[in-house]
């Protein structure tokens, strides 16, 4: 009897517990570390399961990933990035840099995510490059739609290239976060620095767009 209650197979809902446990503890460990894996048996330690149950509910790495980036629901949240809290009463170079400051705040958050992402993709993992286009193509979007709300100063000519400047900016910030040393000062003094690199990019598009209209 109790081997047979021992192999009971779970029940749909405590499948998806024990699933969303095992992400929940991956999300953790992403945050510990500072290698941009997760390592099976670091995890099952950490959910108290043996290594085998971890791979019964993800048969690979890849599955794994998947549900950590999932579990996050970044891609899904960033569209917001679009509407953020500002004044749009404030010049244009302010307003730009209120943005960009608050939408790459956003992206440190998940930083931790991101960098497994991108380790996983610099292996050759297809999940992991799969989301990086993800990840690329929606940044690249929030961008496109938030300058064109924010700054309708900007003519529809010269969008295209702020839009280049702010993205590839955008995704230095990114790539940077990635190699900032692991514990809180280093992080937070990050994100301080970016209040100015902000101003420092918003200087150069209001300008850029400035001098291509006097042209």
């Amino acid at each position: 009897m109790a081997a047979a209650a021992m192999t009971r197979p779970l029940s749909p809902e405590s499948r998806r517990q024990r699933r969303q446990r095992i992400v929940r503890a991956a999300l953790e460990l992403i945050g510990e570390q500072d290698r941009a894996e997760v390592p099976m048996r670091r995890l099952a330690d950490r959910c108290r399961l043996n290594v085998a149950t971890i791979y019964h509910h993800f048969p690979s790495k890849a599955e794994l990933l998947r549900a950590v980036v999932a579990e996050r629901r970044y891609l899904e949240r960033l569209p917001g990035a679009t509407a953020p809290p500002l004044d749009l009463e404030l010049p244009p170079a302010a307003r730009l840099s209120r943005w960009l400051a608050w939408l790459w705040r956003q992206a440190v958050a998940e930083f931790p995510v991101w960098r497994l992402v991108l380790g996983e993709g610099l292996r050759g993992e297809r999940v992991a490059r799969a989301s990086i286009g993800q990840l690329s193509a929606a940044v690249a979007t929030a961008i496109d739609e938030g300058l064109a709300m924010l700054l309708p100063e900007i003519t529809d000519a010269e969008r295209p290239r702020a839009a280049r400047v702010v993205r590839s900016a955008t995704f230095a910030v990114f790539l940077e976060c990635m190699v900032v040393p692991q514990g809180p000062g280093a992080l937070a003094e990050f994100v301080a620095g970016l209040e100015k690199r902000a101003d420092d990019v918003a200087v150069l598009v209001i300008r850029g767009a400035g001098r291509a209209a006097a042209g």
